[in-house]
């Protein structure tokens, strides 16, 4: 109801603006069906979702692949798909400074693969002191503002793809893009 409120706000206050959500953490199946059944893919200009998650960045293909069919089984409108937070801490068990920059660039492929078309990560900045603290660790810059590989890898991918678009993806962590000249990147 909060949601069909403020959507109804906005379009008479900002009727061009995006209202976007509902802004999960992973992919909490059982409350966007029940946010679709209450028809908010009415209200929504985009569906938002933190996936988070431990695995690989590959993993999310399914879940945004599933949600596409949910949608489509409510609403014949074409709605984006946002992944509006995700990130991979360098605290995480496995993970180190360098495997977190690999994995934002593989991140931002993946879900360019699956037709996502806005990727946040998270977080800009860690959030702590602590050595240990697994959400002190996912910033792309140090507390002092340092920059991580991260943060690096991020803007490497983003000055390579510069004036592309994703066209499609290859066999053995392959991506092709499309532009003035043809652009093949591999991340693995």
């Amino acid at each position: 109801a909060l949601a069909h409120d403020v959507g109804r706000a906005i379009r008479r206050v900002a009727p061009d603006e995006w209202f976007v959500g509902p802004a999960t953490s992973r992919f909490d199946w059982p409350f966007l069906e029940r946010c679709f059944e209450e028809g908010l893919l009415d209200v929504f200009d985009a569906v938002t979702i933190h996936p988070y998650r431990h695995e690989e960045p590959e993993t999310v293909a399914p879940d945004w692949n599933g949600l596409r069919r949910l949608i489509a089984s409510h609403t014949t409108r074409d709605v984006p798909l946002l992944s509006g937070e995700w990130g991979y801490s360098e605290r995480f068990a496995g993970q180190s400074a360098a495997k977190q920059a690999l994995y934002a660039q593989r991140q931002y492929l993946a879900n360019l693969a699956s037709g996502v078309g806005l990727s946040i990560w998270y977080d800009w900045r860690n959030d702590g002191p602590s050595p240990t603290e697994i959400e002190h660790h996912f910033g792309t810059v140090d507390l002092q503002m340092r920059p991580k590989p991260a943060y690096h890898a991020i803007r490497d991918l983003a000055r390579q793809l510069a004036g592309t678009r994703f066209d499609r993806k290859l066999l053995g962590g392959r991506y092709v893009f499309a532009g003035p000249s043809p652009k093949v990147v591999v991340v693995s």
